[in-house]
């Protein structure tokens, strides 16, 4: 059962966003969305903002879950979290079902693309 059903919009910094930027939003949308615990309905990317429609679950997930997630967002890193570790799988689950954080990451992936691609060396800090 899920807690609530919220819209988020966020701004994009920069107007108009072509294909390519609404492409790859959408394309880290989808991957951003494999750590968190969150239903996401509806994304689309329009010119100079994007609105989602998401919801968070009532509960924290469980403890697998939250391994599950993290695994498949992180992929084989060397080093993971103590997952013996009762506080750190609780963050984890908190932050597995915060629509906010859900943003920034979004919105930080996307920025780091753009400023690494799209505007070679005019441009640098946030686009959101």
């Amino acid at each position: 059962m899920r807690d609530r059903c919220d819209l988020t919009v966020a701004r994009l910094r920069f107007a108009p966003a072509g294909d390519v930027e609404k492409e790859k939003l959408f394309q880290l949308s989808v991957q951003v969305a494999r750590f968190y615990s969150l239903d996401l309905f509806s994304f689309v990317c329009m010119g100079n903002h994007w609105p989602a429609v998401c919801a968070a679950p009532a509960e924290p997930p469980s403890r697998d879950e939250v391994i599950a997630n993290w695994r498949a967002a992180k992929g084989k890193l060397p080093i993971e979290p103590d997952w013996d570790d009762a506080e750190t799988v609780a963050h984890l689950g908190a932050r597995m079902r915060d629509i906010s954080c859900f943003v920034k990451d979004l919105q930080q992936c996307f920025t780091c693309w753009f400023n690494r691609t799209r505007l070679k060396g005019r441009r640098s800090g946030t686009t959101g």
